[in-house]
């Protein structure tokens, strides 16, 4: 008994050695003054502020390191504000701040690791000023009300697990909810999401699956009310039947809702042209689709498939239930001939009137693929006439057409690209069937030494509909991007872009636009770094008479030494705002200057 009870306290002594070894303090010191300046429609304000942040946390394992993994995280910042503006008197405002993180992974290093992570602050706010918020800054306070105190709470969670065990499918969960309340007098607002996915995998020598789900949901009641639920649905097969044979199948179903009052903009300089989303009302998409393929050899293929897919919107709908045909055969050395024949059912919903059609169509094309190392040329084209017929015996042709053509080249340090598309498709019967597109791009790279310079640039006209649902578009969009390295440590860029959206459809006609351009640079010496930039942007929309003009610098001094850090930074804004409900634009003019020091520590108990 003795003897067992001497290993015991042997044993819980070593793990306890092994524990300590794991576990790290860490944590940070900072404190930020901020003095801005302002003026906006002839009246001008000033505010400062100083902020005191700190954190500590503390990470360790429990029993050992590959059972359970943990850390701890405590946050702590109090802000004072103090402003003063034309024809007001010195406000000043105090915050302070509370929160923690918990965190912890069991079996981290296993074939079924779990990780949680939940994550709560409070933060109380006295006096004249409201100071930012999530969600507070979107509380409407009347003016001259008397001063509230509001209380913001934040907290989220999140889980995520995964599982992969031998010949079993991999499986991948993950969960997170989050939630955001702030109160004050008579005020409350309240933010809401959520997001659950699952996944499942199965590869085997001859088959390849996979299964996904994902559930998102927001919901932010404020004056006005903005909600958008996203569900999704998808499921993938592919079959290796033989050496010259394969199989897939795939099928899913998207469901989405939104509703907002506000006005969304049209346009995204980052990702160029996109389909907003309706700003009220739900959408919904089905689809199934099979393949079956035969290649006898890389030259010659034959490809059978099925579809089916419907959309439903709030306006009108379309389905299709399809089966094609395709054959790709290569005759010489980069010419290929291709053909496919379709038959199938579609239909279209209006005005909620239904219309359906029996199609057969058949399509030919021709591509053809040459050129030396430095340059590929790629030219090809295809035909194609079908016809439909209406359960009440009305008939109706329709035709494609397609051509395209690209030049890529690469000469050392310089590569270039050019192409060229149109598609266009003529039905008799159906609305939706009519569409014609074109499309113009071209794009430059050169990279030499310490510089290097990027251009894109394209042209997309897309015309579809006919009378009363005839929809026209063309959207131009452009970038480039360079940089040049001075010296070691020192590097300038600059870019540039635009977006520019003609339309033209039942809701009216008229045109967005968004150009920006910017510079920057930045160096080191020793244990200083510097940076600035400037940007400006220029948008305009048609539709909701709006414009925006706006110009923006930073400059940045930092310096580093180990754990410390002391930077200076200086921001200087303009920016001027036209609605089409104001009679004047609305001007802004600010510049802020700030200084902070941050100090970080971290050890390991042993």
């Amino acid at each position: 008994m003795r003897r067992a009870a001497c290993l015991l306290v042997l044993s819980l002594a070593q793990l306890a050695v092994v524990a300590s070894a794991q576990t790290t303090i860490d944590g940070s010191a900072a404190w930020t003054v901020d003095r801005n300046a302002s003026s906006s429609n002839g009246q001008s304000n000033t505010n400062s502020s100083f902020w005191q942040n700190y954190a500590l946390g503390y990470a360790s394992s429990l029993w050992d390191p590959r059972i359970v993994k943990y850390k701890t995280e405590g946050l702590f910042r109090t802000n004072s504000l103090t402003s003063a503006g034309t024809g007001q008197d010195v406000q000043q405002g105090r915050q302070g701040d509370f929160g923690y993180k918990l965190g912890a992974a069991l079996f981290p290093a296993s074939a079924f690791p779990f990780s949680v992570q939940a994550t709560r602050d409070i933060s109380g706010s006295s006096g004249d000023l409201g100071p930012s918020n999530p969600i507070r800054s979107g509380m409407i306070v009347p003016s001259g009300a008397p001063p509230v105190d509001f209380e913001s709470r934040n907290k989220s969670l999140t889980l995520g697990w995964q599982l992969g065990l031998g010949d079993l499918p991999r499986v991948e969960l993950g969960y997170h909810q989050g939630n955001s309340v702030v109160n004050g007098g008579s005020y409350r607002t309240q933010q809401d999401d959520e997001d659950l996915s699952a996944a499942v995998f199965k590869d085997t020598a001859s088959t390849r699956q996979s299964f996904r789900f994902q559930r998102t949901s927001f919901e932010n009641q404020l004056a006005q009310t903005f909600i958008q639920r996203l569900n999704n649905l998808d499921y993938d097969l592919g079959v290796t039947l033989t050496e010259h044979t394969n199989l897939t199948a795939h099928g899913g179903r998207r469901t989405t809702f939104s509703q907002s009052d506000f006005e969304s903009t049209v346009v995204d300089p980052a990702t160029g042209a996109y389909t907003l989303p309706q700003s009220q009302g739900g959408a919904r998409a089905e689809y199934v689709t099979g393949g079956y393929s035969y290649e006898p050899t890389s030259r010659v293929s034959l490809r059978l498939n099925g579809t089916f897919d419907r959309q439903i919107a709030q306006y009108g709908s379309t389905s299709a239930r399809l089966a094609t045909m395709t054959s790709h055969v290569e005759v010489i050395r980069g010419l290929t001939v291709t053909g496919s024949g379709t038959t199938g059912v579609r239909g279209q919903m209006l005005g909620n009137v239904p219309v359906t059609v029996s199609t057969r169509s058949g399509v030919a094309g021709v591509a053809y693929q040459t050129g030396p190392r430095w340059l590929n040329a790629n030219v090809g084209a295809t035909r194609g006439m079908g016809s439909n017929v209406t359960p009440e015996g009305r008939k109706g042709t329709s035709e494609s057409w397609s051509r395209e053509l690209s030049l890529s080249s690469t000469l050392g340090w310089l590569g270039l690209g050019t192409g060229y598309e149109r598609v266009r498709n003529r039905d008799g019967i159906l609305d939706y069937g009519n569409y014609d597109s074109e499309r113009l791009r071209a794009s430059a790279q050169a990279q030499a030494r310490g510089a290097s310079l990027s251009t894109t640039a394209e042209q997309l006209r897309i015309e579809r509909g006919q009378q009363l649902t005839l929809a026209h578009n063309v959207q131009r969009t452009f970038s480039g991007s360079a940089s040049f390295r001075l010296w070691r440590q020192s590097l300038a860029t600059a870019t540039t872009g635009g977006f520019v959206n003609d339309y033209a459809n039942a809701f009216g006609i008229g045109r967005d636009q968004t150009l920006f351009w910017g510079v920057g640079g930045q160096t080191g010496f020793r244990l200083l770094r510097a940076s600035a930039w400037i940007r400006s942007e220029e948008v305009r929309t048609a539709r909701t008479g709006y414009y925006q003009q706006g110009l923006s610098s930073f400059a940045r001094l930092e310096y580093r030494l180990r754990t410390l850090n002391v930077a200076a930074e200086y921001r200087r804004n303009f920016s001027l705002l036209q609605y089409a409900q104001a009679f004047n634009p609305d001007s802004f003019r600010g510049r802020q200057f700030r200084l902070s020091i941050i100090r970080q520590f971290g050890f390991r108990v042993r």
